[in-house]
């Protein structure tokens, strides 16, 4: 009962929020929403040479019932079909599964093709019989096989959304398309646009040709799912396909129009954008509240989005964050990533690091978000610096240790080595150290560099790699990193891994201690005593001309992909 409480608390309160903030943009717009429409038309169900639906209908609903029965009860197959029609209905009888589903079957054994489609729904369903996959298949192929569109149309459903179970057929889907396309040969829209649909999402061979031309039959009858579908063909890229942001906006209006909340929202974005004509920020605002009023969360993102740059909408902070707010958790990660900044920092509501962490993990899991990147390495930042420790639970670890390579700046790269190396958070892995931190030096990360060193002189592989740890420590000691300095410095003192050389070891120790490094001004007295007085002339010439160099050259970068390709080899 608790949770349930929770739970219509919460949705009271989504609502709120999404009212308010539409509320006040209405306002704004000075003007009432359209009425929403049913989106999509009744099935177009073509001529046929078998009886249909609508001429078994027009025979019979007008005629009393008493009539109808007493035509069921002496055979006649129409009868018999629309009184199981009556039955599930409950027209002018109590409804009746049961029922229904023995008057369809007394009309198809006498071959009456819409009573076969009928009653092999009622087996898909399990309504009025026992569920029997089987047996749904035999009685609409019947049906289908008899030329009936609307049977033609449910066995291509029935393959195509893995429902037949008979022999060793399970979704096969060329096999759905051949059933749709006699469908849709007849003119059946739904079964155009269901075919268009395999053909779009390569479910058979892709091609965007055969699915523009199923797509604009079934636009051409009404069928508003389709003309929103041409509306995405001609606005987003598609191998093959020559987009033409014109005929997409052409497309999504007709759809819009018709109450298509996500043909109102790529309308939208479109006059925000500018795409295929000039920008019209009132319209767009306009189109993404209609689509917002329908439910549609990235209308409401994007709205917030228009508010925050002062195009179209003029909106409050805090209703602003209403939408976002309204928006969040659903398909609208830019929201996410808002709010997510807002808990970070406080800034119009109370800092909390937890909701923050939420935010950026939701932001993080959509690929889809302009910022998925920056709140997967936020959420790292959060992880390493032990901030919202309640949050990161199983789930979130595993996917943080499963999306490592998502992270995009060196800092959060550095970060995920440090933890997968020292086994902090995550667990301990040092190719998987290797690996972060070898990304973050190719973005010319001194920290990542200087860790890679260390790695390779103790040895990854159990031997010790002197020549390829003092290759990254210089990576990081050019770049002004003390620690590296100081162990460039000892590999110079002892010709470890490179040829021993006292002015280039007095040079780097002496850099290390300029920065305060204790361990090295503590052994400089003792390179000194070992140096000629020329040498330490050299070694401090060396050391007052150096000028720290901050980006990873061109040969550094080819430098660490081959040291990388030799720890981590395929």
């Amino acid at each position: 009962m608790n949770s349930q409480l929770t739970s219509l608390r919460a949705l009271r309160q989504t609502w709120w929020l999404r009212t308010l903030a539409l509320a006040v943009i209405v306002t704004s717009l000075g003007t009432r929403l359209p009425a929403q429409q049913s989106v999509q038309p009744p099935s177009a169900v073509a001529s046929s040479k078998v009886p249909t639906f609508d001429a078994i209908r027009k025979q019979w609903e007008p005629r009393p019932l008493a009539e109808l029965r007493q035509a069921a009860e002496n055979g006649d197959a129409a009868a018999q079909y629309f009184l199981g029609f009556c039955f599930v209905k409950g027209r002018g009888v109590q409804t009746n599964q049961v029922e229904a589903a023995s008057w369809f079957r007394k009309s198809a054994e006498q071959g009456l093709a819409v009573a076969q489609n009928e009653l092999g729904w009622l087996y898909e369903r399990g309504r009025g019989v026992s569920d029997g996959r089987d047996e749904a298949e035999r009685w609409i192929r019947q049906a289908a096989e008899q030329g009936l569109a609307q049977a033609q149309l449910s066995l291509g459903w029935l393959y195509s959304n893995d429902k037949v179970k008979s022999g060793t057929v399970t979704g096969n889907y060329p096999v759905a398309a051949e059933w749709y396309e006699k469908a849709a040969d007849q003119g059946l829209a739904e079964a155009q646009y269901l075919l268009a649909e395999l053909y779009f999402f390569g479910k058979v061979e892709r091609d965007y040709d055969e699915a523009a031309k199923w797509y604009r039959k079934a636009a051409d009858q009404g069928w508003v799912d389709a003309m929103e579908k041409l509306g995405e063909l001609y606005r987003f890229n598609h191998e093959g396909f020559k987009a033409d942001p014109a005929e997409a906006i052409k497309w999504f209006r007709l759809a819009a129009e018709k109450g298509h909340s996500r043909a109102q929202l790529y309308l939208g974005q479109m006059m925000a954008r500018g795409e295929g004509g000039a920008r019209d920020d009132k319209a767009a605002v306009r189109l993404l509240t209609q689509a917002a009023e329908q439910g549609d969360s990235r209308a409401l993102s994007k709205l917030a989005e228009l508010s925050r740059e002062g195009r179209g909408v003029k909106l409050g902070r805090s209703e602003q964050l209403a939408l976002d707010q309204a928006a969040a958790g659903g398909n609208a990660p830019d929201s996410d990533f808002r709010l997510a900044q807002a808990f970070d920092r406080g800034e119009g509501v109370s800092k909390n690091d937890v909701t923050a962490a939420q935010h950026y993990f939701r932001a993080a899991h959509h690929s889809s978000g302009g910022h998925q990147t920056e709140a997967f390495d936020a959420l790292i930042n959060f992880l390493a610096t032990g901030r919202a420790t309640k949050f990161f639970t199983g789930e979130v670890l595993q996917f943080v240790e499963r999306n490592a390579r998502m992270a995009k700046s060196a800092p959060a790269r550095y970060q995920l080595g440090v933890m997968f190396q020292e086994g902090r958070a995550l667990p301990k892995d040092p190719a998987r150290a290797l690996d972060a931190f070898t990304q973050a030096a190719l973005f010319g990360s001194p920290d990542a560099q200087h860790r890679i060193g260390q790695m390779w002189a103790e040895g990854l592989d159990g031997a010790p790699d002197p020549a390829e740890a003092v290759k990254w420590y210089r990576k990081a000691a050019v770049q002004g990193d003390a620690r590296a300095q100081l162990d460039l410095a000892q590999s110079y003192l002892t010709g470890s891994g490179i040829r021993q050389n006292l002015v280039e070891a007095w040079k780097w120790m002496k850099l290390a201690a300029v920065q305060q490094l204790s361990q090295a001004d503590a052994q400089l007295t003792g390179v000194e005593n070992r140096m000629t007085a020329e040498q330490l002339a050299e070694a401090k010439r060396r050391q007052e001309a150096f000028v720290p160099r901050k980006d990873i050259a061109g040969e550094d970068a080819a430098a660490a992909e081959r040291a990388l390709r030799k720890l981590l080899p395929e």
